[in-house]
């Protein structure tokens, strides 16, 4: 491996001890040098005369090379395939010796067209190498097992927020389990954050996250019929459930078992909710690669879950006396953001916005009434924030370093490109997270300028269980897009 340039070097050779030289990733596209610690796909194909030698190094084909005199022999007696060495001589002495880790290797017995070679690498990229920003998206690796249900009916599938889906290490290796590939929809689900069920019209519903943000009901239950209320059966009772509290939100990311954790109260905090409850964990398993989103599916479940939340148990609904009732009862999904009032009579009112989370149809055995029973969670209670791409998504490559700095350095300088949105001075709009090559950093504070460039002071380095590094001049900087931050 050059060290310089990042490329990878070496000579595949035959019997006679002729051989052709190769050196891949020169030519690699901009950041996929094979020094960034992240996982490459090579290859070399010896074509049918023997003499033709074509090596890959990610989705391309950037080296072929001949042997000058008498073919290479794979088949010849005694040949032995050595993956990372080169036999130097008799006695089994190797030469060449690879350093490094090597994940998988193995040989295809007939040679593969450019064209074959980009798939492999396409299939291989998106779903299985461990590398945010070139994985599948949530609904993608949805989809995709559906796919490998052989599934071909109908589907509405919402965008995944989850843009960096992890391997898919949760399916039966033999990829033929039915069991296991329904287990990971429900991983899909889970990682999202989001909701799947049959509909109403018989196809597989996948819902985002993104599907429960900030949402206002469709229906109102409730007994002024006048406003458009639906009456729903006897009274309903509200309380607070204090039994389903989590103050210790750990979030595991399935590939490679990073913790994540938020809590309120000590270490990070004084005791808020721990204080009153008991320190209560809340576990999940993610299969995410992009560390901003596992660390927001850490303070979301802390957020969603460290106070009792206004409940209900169930609405019921009977059609028969209402037959206003029948469309929007029948149209309802789950999902479906509705609200729900009581208005005791000697009491104030009392209101409650949810989600439809289970919806069951019964027929009265003495009455032979149909009966609609609604369970609705709380969740839509709480408002997610909805940050300025302006200050929080700068256009693409549009901000860099203006210098390089350390490790250590806690002040840097951004330069952003004319006519791309600068960083906001407000106050209020920090902290917020940046990332640099494979580090996240914190700036903690609002920039010196209003224009650019603007230099950060205080900026916190390695978070989110990264780790702080050097980094060059002119590297870009991302930032954390509205639907990792809004999780």
């Amino acid at each position: 491996m050059d060290s310089s340039q990042g490329s990878l070097s070496g000579e595949i050779g035959g019997v006679t001890g002729l051989s052709a030289s190769f050196t891949l990733g020169i030519v690699a596209p901009p950041g996929r040098a094979g020094l960034d610690a992240d996982w490459h796909l090579v290859a070399l194909s010896l074509a049918a005369d023997s003499v033709t030698v074509n090596g890959f190094f990610d989705a391309n084909e950037i080296f072929q090379g001949y042997v000058n005199s008498d073919p290479l022999q794979p088949n010849a007696a005694g040949l032995v395939d050595l993956i990372g060495a080169s036999s130097a001589s008799a006695g089994f002495q190797t030469a060449g010796n690879w350093l490094g880790h090597l994940a998988f290797a193995c040989e295809i017995p007939y040679v593969i067209t450019s064209t074959q070679w980009r798939n492999l690498w396409n299939s291989w990229r998106n779903a299985w190498a461990a590398s945010p920003g070139n994985n599948e998206t949530s609904d993608g690796r949805y989809r995709r097992i559906l796919g490998w249900l052989a599934y071909t009916g109908p589907a509405q599938i919402s965008v995944g927020a989850s843009k960096a889906y992890g391997p898919a290490v949760d399916i039966s290796p033999s990829g033929t389990s039915v069991s296991y590939a329904l287990q990971g929809l429900q991983n899909v689900v889970d990682t999202e954050g989001g909701q799947h069920f049959i509909g109403a019209e018989g196809a597989v519903v996948f819902q985002s996250r993104n599907d429960r943000y900030n949402k206002t009901p469709t229906l109102t239950f409730g007994e002024h019929t006048d406003a458009g209320e639906i009456p729903y059966l006897g009274d309903v009772g509200f309380d607070y459930d204090p039994t389903r509290v989590g103050n210790d939100a750990q979030v595991t990311a399935q590939y490679g078992s990073s913790l994540y954790r938020a809590q309120d109260g000590p270490p990070s905090d004084p005791a808020t909710s721990q204080g009153k409850y008991g320190t209560i964990s809340l576990r999940r398993t993610v299969n995410s690669l992009d560390p901003f989103e596992l660390t927001a599916a850490a303070q979301a479940l802390l957020y969603l879950n460290k106070d009792p939340q206004l409940r209900l148990k169930s609405v019921t609904v009977d059609p028969s006396s209402y037959p206003a009732a029948w469309p929007a009862l029948l149209g309802l999904e789950l999902g479906a953001c509705v609200k729900v009032w009581r208005r005791p009579a000697t009491a104030p009112a009392i209101s409650l916005t949810g989600f439809v989370e289970q919806i069951t149809w019964s027929r009265a055995a003495r009455t032979k009434k149909t009966l609609c029973t609604l369970q609705i969670s709380s969740n839509a209670r709480k408002q997610v924030g909805q940050f300025n791409t302006s200050v929080y998504q700068p256009d693409a490559g549009s901000m860099t370093l203006q210098a390089a700095i350390t490790a250590a350095a806690t002040t840097l300088t951004i330069i952003t490109a004319a006519g791309s949105p600068v960083a906001s001075i407000a106050p209020g709009a920090y902290p917020v997270n940046i990332q640099v090559d494979n580090e996240i950093l914190t700036l903690t504070a609002a920039p010196s300028s209003a224009t650019s460039p603007q230099t950060f002071t205080g900026v916190t380095r390695g978070a989110a269980s990264t780790t702080a590094a050097a980094h060059t001049a002119n590297a870009i900087i991302s930032a954390a897009t509205v639907a990792r931050w809004a999780y």
